[in-house]
């Protein structure tokens, strides 16, 4: 494990007072991250800057305060994750498979996904984000027979709750590892 010192700002927008810290054994990360819950929302594009401005990781697991991409270009410290499942990635998956993105639209590049599910590269994708929301009704999304596509609620159990925190607490771990 590093050992280097705190200097890592972690916020967790939490639309459910504490759920994020209830789910998960965050204590991986006490001295190794200063962690900041915000159960409060925030309106407006400036305000949401001006608070997280200053962090290096933000947790989301909310609603309330959505992220546009405005404000996500305005977080320096941020990496984003837009495109991170592209071509390339689409093409390890086996003819089998499923992508399944609950995170976010922009995290899976759409005209890659678009282009393997029509040549039935894999077997489907269940959506409940997309890159633009909502859906126009004449995306190539909706006319694909192995696509499922819902509302952006598919995430709401008990079990991913846990699992999505946990996960949380361990990538950032890892990250911290890393540096």
């Amino acid at each position: 494990m590093n050992s280097k010192a705190v200097t890592v700002k972690v916020a967790v927008l939490d639309d459910y007072p504490n759920l994020a810290m209830r789910m998960a054994d965050w204590s991986a990360l006490k001295d190794r991250a200063t962690i900041t819950v915000f159960n409060d929302h925030i309106a407006g594009t400036d305000s949401v800057v001006e608070r997280l401005h200053p962090f290096d990781v933000v947790n989301i697991m909310r609603e309330r305060t959505p992220l546009s991409r405005e404000i996500i270009a305005r977080l320096p410290n941020l990496k984003l994750t837009k495109g991170m499942v592209g071509e390339a990635e689409l093409a390890l998956m086996k003819p089998t498979s499923r992508l399944i993105n609950t995170s976010r639209g922009p995290v899976v590049n759409d005209e890659a996904l678009i282009k393997v599910l029509q040549a039935r590269k894999i077997a489907g994708a269940a959506l409940d984000v997309f890159d633009v929301e909502p859906l126009p009704a004449d995306h190539p999304y909706r006319s694909l027979d192995n696509v499922l596509g819902a509302p952006h609620i598919a995430y709401g159990t008990e079990g991913l709750y846990r699992t999505f925190y946990q996960d949380t607490v361990d990538n950032i771990s890892a990250w911290l590892d890393e540096q």
